[in-house]
């Protein structure tokens, strides 16, 4: 399935409601097109790997993490410590499919994995309330009389 605007976003979300639900027996990749991955490379540079793999492979602690990361930050970079393109590549692959996400880029020992935040947990735009302040203390010389 190829992404073309914010429909085919809007699109892919509702098959995979439609998967969760069981209305639909299998979910296709999400992929990107050109006008969409663009944006992500560069918003992807100034990134810190926020999860690391080790020899031990994907075990599922690993892909709680990863799941844990894409639903608060949508993209996210990985770090990979295997020495083989192949498998690094393998790993991609099954966290890209495993977690319903997109994969971005992959250079090196860096893989960078894309999912779009639910529409309900987007943030609508208005601040938190501000903190209540504590009254400001008085000091040795406010508690004597004049």
């Amino acid at each position: 399935m190829t992404l073309g605007a914010v429909g085919g976003l809007a699109h892919y979300w509702l098959q995979v409601r439609r998967f969760e639900r069981g209305a639909v027996a299998s979910l296709p990749r999400m992929r990107w097109s050109s006008l969409l991955s663009d944006p992500k490379y560069a918003r992807a540079h100034i990134l810190h790997p926020v999860v690391m793999i080790g020899d031990a492979g994907l075990p599922t602690a690993v892909l709680n993490e990863i799941n844990k990361n894409l639903k608060s930050h949508e993209l996210i970079k990985i770090r990979v410590f295997a020495d083989e393109h192949a498998v690094r590549s393998q790993l991609l692959g099954e966290i890209c499919m495993t977690l319903h996400a997109a994969p971005v880029q992959h250079i090196g020992k860096i893989l960078v994995a894309y999912r779009p935040l639910p529409e309900d947990a987007k943030p609508d735009g208005r601040k938190a309330a501000p903190k209540k302040r504590k009254p400001p203390r008085r000091s040795k010389r406010s508690y004597q009389r004049p």
